[in-house]
């Protein structure tokens, strides 16, 4: 039996783009910044298995500690059509998160090559989940964003503990 995908990814455009380098960065040391991501939905009036994702990201330094090559600033919007049945409450979590990672995917594309004879280099957007953003507008009714069947709150990793070093004896 044939799958289906979860959606067809139709149509994007870019929205805005701010790229400013950092005088600071220094490429001998990690980089470090603050993201942040906000999204919007809205539903195609006449064809209701449509939906359309704003999104915008931006990354950008906390404070003179922080390591960033560029600040940041990418909008998109994005049409999408979807596998899944849509009712009139809104969007199944399944298929915003799949929206948002492939709407940032592009994001990362473009900023990747925006920044390639950049002052400081490519710059490639770090990864990102989405998990804890859509399960936050699941519980803001004016999100359009449903829980659907698995939706459960993102679970924290457990916090990692330093390993200890086996020693080897050297023949």
């Amino acid at each position: 039996m044939a799958s289906r995908p979860l959606l067809s990814f139709l149509d994007y455009q870019q929205l805005t783009l701010r790229i400013e380098p950092d005088q600071a960065f220094d490429r001998g040391r990690p980089q470090s910044a603050q993201i942040e991501t906000t999204f919007g939905i809205s539903r195609h009036e006449s064809e209701r298995q449509k939906f359309l994702v704003v999104f915008t990201c931006h990354l950008f330094r906390t404070d003179e500690n922080a390591n960033l090559p560029y600040e940041v600033e990418v909008g998109l919007h994005g049409e999408f059509y979807s596998n899944l049945q849509l009712g009139s409450d809104g969007v199944p979590a399944r298929a915003v998160l799949n929206a948002l990672s492939l709407l940032y995917g592009v994001g990362r594309g473009i900023v990747g090559q925006a920044t390639g004879g950049g002052v400081n280099g490519r710059f490639v957007l770090p990864t990102v989940t989405f998990d804890e953003l859509v399960y936050q507008a699941i519980n803001n009714p004016e999100s359009q964003v449903t829980a659907d069947e698995g939706t459960a709150p993102p679970k924290a990793l457990p916090a990692s503990r330093p390993r200890k070093a086996k020693k080897k004896a050297l023949e």
